[in-house]
């Protein structure tokens, strides 16, 4: 499967970052709704762009949308460390503490004493998880070793790696955002363009 990055030669005037969680639902004879997580999850990138001059001005994204084979291909986009900035007290150093962990919580080690992580933000590890991204669901106040646990979602499925670097957007520098395209089609209208500008969709898959 080809993987191309997105271009950088015309910057989003908008990005839109959103996680889809499906879970099971069902409705029982006596009406009692019954709920459960499939405890995955995947991002959805919608990147939106500037009107354009010339279909020259999007010929790069024509290019890396085409080269990317659609659905079957990956593109590789950096977040702008402008986008959701970090809030955190601590976003260097921090470090897995432990291999072979999965699921919505992670355990970290080496951040600096008594800083703080915030609910919000999003995390990326540096060796394990294929670049997947997640978003930290709560507060975590590290302790006097630069130790903590880190609630997350969408859940690890990945297991981690002992001692790998743990990414904070923003003040780690921009994650890198892997996905697919949401169509097989490619096809850029210049009137469309010029006036509304280009709407690119990406689905988070594994590098």
């Amino acid at each position: 499967m080809p993987t191309v990055a997105m271009p950088t030669t015309i910057k989003p005037i908008s990005i839109d970052l959103s996680l889809n969680q499906p879970s099971r639902f069902s409705v029982s004879h006596s009406l009692i709704e019954q709920t459960r997580s499939r405890e995955v999850g995947t991002w959805t990138l919608t990147l939106q762009y500037p009107p354009a001059r010339t279909h020259s001005d999007y010929g790069a994204i024509l290019g890396a949308l085409a080269g990317a084979g659609g659905r079957s291909g990956k593109i590789i986009y950096q977040l702008p460390t402008s986008f959701m900035q970090s809030n955190s007290t601590d976003s260097t150093g921090i470090q897995v503490d432990g291999a072979g962990q999965t699921g919505r919580s992670v355990d970290v080690i080496n951040g600096d004493p008594n800083g703080e992580l915030k609910s919000g933000d999003l995390v990326q590890f540096a060796t394990s998880n294929n670049f997947r991204i997640f978003i930290l669901t709560s507060n975590e106040s590290l302790g006097p070793s630069g130790n903590g646990t880190l609630d997350i979602a969408p859940p690890l499925h990945y297991e981690t790696t002992n001692l790998e670097s743990v990414r904070v957007h923003g003040n780690s520098g921009g994650l890198v955002f892997v996905g697919r395209p949401t169509e097989d089609t490619v096809g850029i209208s210049v009137n469309h363009c010029m006036k509304y500008g280009l709407t690119v969709e990406l689905v988070e898959v594994d590098l």
